[in-house]
C-alpha cells in the first residue's frame, strides 16, 4: 500500500517515473537534434537527464537534511533538492518534444519571423537548465562534507521520526554534529554532476564557441543566485524553491541581456545584416515581457536588502512582533556606517528603477495600445476590473470570519485566478502574457511598500495580506501570492514564447491561419486553480487517509484534486465546443482528433486564438491525459514543497507528451 511507502520514497518514485516518461520522449521524437548551418547539432542524450535524476536523488537522501540546517531553510519535511534540480529541466524537455511535433516535417523547423527555431530554442534552454541543475547541486554540496546529522536521525532513516527530525534540523532546534562525508560518495556525486555539464556544453558547442560560454555563465549564474537566496532570506525557501528561483533568475537574465543586444542599432558589413535579422525577430511582445519581469527582479533584488537591514536595524516594523527579527544593539557609528550602507543601497535600486522604467516605456506604450486596439481585449480590461472589484471585498469579509477555514480562503484566490485567467487564456493568450507580466511587476512593488515601513500604506498592505498567508511565510518575505502568479504565468510565457505563430499574431494584432495554441499552455490554471484547490478543500474537510507516511495530504484529497482537474478539461473542451459553434460543417474552425481537447485553433480573423473543438476525441487520449494529471496530483500529495511552484512546471512537462 502506498500509505505504508515513506514520504521520500514515494516522491523519488514520482520523480523516477517522470524522467523515464520525458527520456522516452525526447529519444522517439529526436527532439534533441538540431540542424544547424546544415549539420546535424550535437545534443546530449536523455542519458543527461536521467544522469541528473540519480544525481539529485543521491544528493538529497545524503545531505539534503544537513544543508536544510546549514543555509536555515524554511520548515519543510525535505530539502527538496532532487525536484529543485528538476523542474525545470523536465519542464524544457517537454517543451522541446512538443516543438520538434509541431515541425510540419522531421527536416524542417517551425520558424517565425526573423528565423525563430522553437525547436532549437527550447533544446537549447534544456541544455542551459541541466547545467545550471548541475551547478548548483556542486555549489551546495561543497557543504555538504562539513555537517552530518545525529546518530538517532541515521537510525530513522524512513518513518515519523525521521520526518520529525527534517522539521527539527529545519527550525534550528537540532544542533548536527561535523562528519565528514564519505570521500567516494561525494567525488562520485560530484563526477555525475560534472558529466552532466559537459555534456550540456558539448552541446551548445555546436553551435559555436559563444553560445557554450553563455550557458556556463548562465550556470554559474545560477548557482550564486541559489545561494545568495537561502543566505540572504532565512526561513523563506527550501532549498529545492531557492534552486528553481536562482534558475529561472538565471535563464531570464539571459534572455534579457539577447534581447538587448538583439534591439543595439546595427553597424556595416556582415555581422550588421545578422544583427538587422535578429532585431526583426524581437519583437514588442518578448521585449515587453522578458524586460518587465528581468526589470523588476533586478530592482526588487537591490531593494530588498536595503529593506531588510532597515528592518534588522528597527527602523521600520512591517510585521507583528512575533516575527520580527531580533534587532541589532549597535553603537552609533555602527549606525552611522549602516545609514551611509542603506543610502548607497537606495541609490542604487533608485538608479536601477528609473532605467528599467525608461527602458519599459516604448514596451508599456506598445501593451497599452494592444490591450485597447480590439472590443474583445477592452472587454477582457473590463472583465478583470470588475472581477477584482467584486471578488477582493468579498474575500476580505470572508478572511475576518472565525467559521472560515484559512485554508479554503486562500483557495478563494485560486478559484478568483481561474475566473480572471482562463477566459483570457482562451480569447486572448498574449493578452494573458502582457497582463501577467505587469502583475509581477505590481506584486514586487507591493511587498517593497510592504517592507517599506510607511505610516499608513506599509500597515494597510500588511494587514490584508496576513489575512491569506500560512506557516510557509515564515520569512522575510510574503513569497505564497507570488507562487500562484507565476505558477499559473510559467506555462502561458514558456507557451507564447516558443509559439512564434501566435507571438506573431500578438505583435501584429492578426492571428495566423491554422496556428494552434499549444495545450501545456493551460497546466497552470488548470491544475492549480481546480485540481490544487479541490485536494486542499476535501482533503482539509474530509481527508481520512494518508498518502504516505510522513505526509498530512490524504488519499481523498488526491483523488478530489484528479477529478477536479479532468472535469475542468471536460468542461473546457465542452464549453469551447459550444461557443465555437459545435464541431459539424457550420463552423468555420476546423479539429484534430490527435488532440486532447481537440484542436485549440488560431483565427482567420473570425475567431479567437484559444478555441478548442472537441470533436471526435480518442479514448487513449483521455486516458493519456488522465495518467499525466493523476502523476501530477500524486506528487502534490506527497511532497512538503511548494506545489504552486512545481505542480505547474511538472504537468506543463507532461502535457507536452500527449
Amino acid at each position: 500500500m502506498l500509505s505504508r511507502l515513506p514520504r521520500a520514497a514515494a516522491e523519488a518514485g514520482v520523480a523516477l517515473v517522470t524522467t523515464a516518461a520525458l527520456a522516452v520522449a525526447l529519444w522517439s521524437s529526436g527532439a534533441l537534434e538540431m540542424h544547424v548551418e546544415g549539420s546535424t547539432m550535437g545534443a546530449p542524450s536523455p542519458l543527461g537527464l536521467l544522469l541528473l535524476t540519480v544525481a539529485a536523488l543521491a544528493a538529497e537522501h545524503a545531505e539534503g537534511v544537513n544543508l536544510g540546517a546549514w543555509y536555515t531553510q524554511r520548515a519543510a519535511a525535505s530539502s527538496g533538492l532532487a525536484l529543485g534540480a528538476l523542474a525545470l529541466p523536465w519542464c524544457f524537455a517537454g517543451l522541446a518534444v512538443q516543438a520538434r511535433q509541431q515541425q510540419p516535417s522531421a527536416g524542417s523547423t517551425h520558424s517565425a519571423a526573423g528565423g525563430f527555431d522553437a525547436a532549437q530554442a527550447a533544446a537549447a534552454a534544456l541544455h542551459s537548465c541541466l547545467a545550471a541543475s548541475a551547478a548548483a547541486l556542486l555549489a551546495l554540496l561543497r557543504h555538504g562534507g562539513t555537517l552530518r546529522a545525529d546518530r538517532a536521525a541515521q537510525q530513522a532513516r524512513h518513518g515519523k521520526a525521521h520526518e520529525r527530525h527534517m522539521r527539527a534540523v529545519a527550525a534550528g532546534c537540532c544542533q548536527p554534529q561535523r562528519v565528514p562525508l564519505a570521500w567516494w560518495k561525494l567525488w562520485g556525486l560530484a563526477a555525475a554532476l560534472l558529466a552532466v555539464v559537459a555534456q550540456a556544453a558539448a552541446a551548445e558547442g555546436a553551435r559555436g564557441a559563444a553560445h557554450a560560454a553563455a550557458m556556463l555563465a548562465a550556470a554559474g549564474a545560477a548557482a550564486a543566485i541559489t545561494e545568495a537566496l537561502l543566505g540572504l532570506l532565512p526561513r523563506t525557501f527550501t532549498i529545492g524553491e531557492a534552486m528553481v528561483a536562482g534558475e529561472s533568475a538565471a535563464l531570464l537574465g539571459s534572455a534579457a541581456l539577447e534581447l538587448l543586444i538583439a534591439g543595439t542599432p546595427p553597424g556595416r558589413g556582415t555581422a550588421a545584416v545578422a544583427a538587422a535579422a535578429a532585431t526583426a525577430a524581437v519583437g514588442p511582445y518578448r521585449r515587453f515581457v522578458v524586460l518587465t519581469t528581468a526589470g523588476s527582479a533586478l530592482a526588487a533584488a537591490l531593494l530588498v536588502p536595503l529593506l531588510l537591514v532597515r528592518q534588522r536595524l528597527g527602523a521600520v516594523q512591517p510585521r507583528p512582533a512575533t516575527r520580527l527579527q531580533p534587532r541589532a544593539n549597535g553603537g552609533s557609528g555602527s549606525g552611522s556606517s549602516s545609514s551611509r550602507a542603506s543610502l548607497a543601497l537606495a541609490a542604487a535600486a533608485l538608479a536601477v528603477a528609473a532605467a528599467a522604467a525608461a527602458g519599459l516605456v516604448p514596451a508599456g506604450l506598445w501593451a497599452l495600445r494592444f490591450a485597447l486596439s480590439t472590443r474583445r481585449r477592452r472587454g477582457l480590461c473590463a472583465w478583470w476590473a470588475a472581477n477584482m472589484a467584486g471578488a477582493l471585498p468579498i474575500m476580505r469579509q470572508l478572511s475576518a470570519s472565525p467559521r472560515m477555514p484559512g485554508i479554503l480562503v486562500r483557495k478563494g484566490y485560486h478559484l478568483l485566478a481561474v475566473s480572471l485567467f482562463l477566459p483570457a487564456l482562451a480569447l486572448e493568450p498574449q493578452l494573458l502574457g502582457v497582463a501577467l507580466g505587469g502583475a509581477f511587476a505590481a506584486l514586487l512593488a507591493v511587498e517593497a511598500l510592504r517592507l517599506a515601513g510607511l505610516p499608513v500604506i506599509s500597515p494597510a498592505i500588511h494587514g490584508f495580506m496576513a489575512r491569506f498567508i500560512d506557516a510557509r511565510d515564515s520569512g522575510p518575505l510574503l513569497i505564497t501570492h507570488f507562487t500562484l502568479l507565476l505558477g499559473m504565468a510559467a506555462p502561458v510565457w514558456l507557451s507564447n514564447a516558443l509559439d512564434g505563430g501566435a507571438v506573431g499574431a500578438a505583435e501584429t494584432g492578426q492571428a495566423p491561419a491554422g496556428q494552434a495554441l499549444w495545450l501545456p499552455a493551460y497546466a497552470g490554471v488548470i491544475i492549480l486553480g481546480f485540481g490544487d484547490t479541490a485536494a486542499s478543500a476535501v482533503g482539509s474537510l474530509l481527508g481520512r487517509r494518508p498518502m504516505c507516511a510522513g505526509s498530512k495530504k490524504t488519499v481523498e484529497g488526491t483523488a478530489a484534486g484528479l477529478a477536479a482537474t479532468m472535469a475542468a478539461w471536460a468542461a473546457l473542451a465542452a464549453a469551447l465546443r459550444w461557443c465555437s459553434g459545435g464541431a459539424g460543417g457550420g463552423s468555420s474552425y476546423s479539429s484534430s482528433s490527435s488532440s486532447v481537447v481537440g484542436s485549440i485553433v488560431g483565427s482567420n480573423g473570425e475567431a479567437p486564438l484559444g478555441w478548442a473543438v472537441a470533436a471526435g476525441l480518442p479514448i487513449a487520449s483521455w486516458s493519456h491525459l488522465a495518467a499525466a494529471t493523476a502523476l501530477s496530483c500524486l506528487l502534490e500529495g506527497v511532497t512538503t514543497q511548494l506545489d504552486n511552484v512545481f505542480m505547474p512546471l511538472h504537468y506543463c512537462a507532461l502535457l507536452c507528451l500527449l
